[in-house]
């Protein structure tokens, strides 16, 4: 697989980044309003200070940032390219969705990266993306996301073998703790594994889903419920993301989800060899 952008298209963005110092994210609103999405390129705001953004292992200052249109003609030339969310809070992106997205990343402040859900890449920590708002051609500010849930789920992934032969069998293990006051009940509790090499488009993610047994229909506070999945890996040997969503649901039939929705894990970085 040949990457979307090299090392040697990387350089040059240090010089396409310009800071916005001295800008509240209502002053962005207003920015975003009058800016002429032809001429003009992103901004890339955060809901936490310090926040850095970055494309692979290279920085591309602290949020708010705004990535000018020659850098963006870098990552992709296609004029209908766009600035967009991954669907599953991997990141941003900029390309056209589903073909060619080159991924863009934030990270958290060390002082504050617990709170946040994280992903582990080749380049390091990264942290994960709860919502997006803005506009596709102008810009996205985001909120990260919080690794405890709204109920006081989280969900824990780990993967006692992070190194890997192709096509090998891989065993995830997963842990759901309820660290909130009230116990979480629903219906048809089920674990959806997700993984992908870091250019592949968010929606062409491998992905298995496990129905699990009854007893993660109730998580009473302070509870803990472990579980394992067993992935095969990816016949490509490149590094790949994976990632873990819990799901239980309002009622016995139907899609609405219990409380406010799906229960996310980290993303755990597997070398595939």
């Amino acid at each position: 697989m040949t990457p979307l952008i090299s090392h040697a298209s990387i350089l040059p963005l240090a010089l396409c980044v310009l800071m916005i110092t001295g800008c509240s994210g209502h002053d962005l609103d207003h920015t975003w309003d009058s800016w002429e999405a032809s001429a003009r390129a992103g901004i890339i705001d955060a809901d936490v200070p310090g926040t850095e953004v970055f494309i692979r292992g290279q920085s591309l200052g602290t949020v708010p940032v705004r990535l000018t249109k020659a850098c963006l003609n870098e990552l992709c030339s296609n004029p209908a390219a766009e600035m967009g969310h991954d669907g599953w809070g991997e990141g941003l992106f900029y390309g056209i969705p589903s073909q060619e997205e080159t991924k863009i990343m934030l990270k958290a402040p060390d002082a504050v990266a617990d709170r946040y859900l994280s992903i582990e890449t080749p380049w390091g920590r990264r942290s994960k993306i709860g919502m997006a708002e803005g506009h596709g051609k102008l810009g996205l500010r985001v909120n990260l996301f919080t690794a405890v849930n709204k109920e006081g789920l989280r969900l824990a992934i780990s993967v006692p073998d992070k190194t890997c032969s192709r096509a090998a069998p891989v065993k995830i293990e997963l842990s759901c703790t309820n660290k909130g006051p009230a116990e979480i009940a629903g219906y048809r509790p089920e674990i959806e594994v997700l993984w992908g090499a870091f250019d592949t488009p968010w929606g062409r993610r491998g992905l298995k889903t496990v129905s699990l047994p009854k007893e993660w229909s109730k998580i009473a506070p302070g509870q803990n419920l472990t579980t394992s999945v067993e992935i095969e890996a990816p016949s490509v040997a490149l590094d790949y993301s994976v990632f873990a969503v819990f799901n239980l649901f309002e009622s016995p039939q139907g899609n609405t989800l219990k409380g406010s929705g799906a229960v996310y894990s980290d993303s755990t970085l597997l070398r595939v060899r």
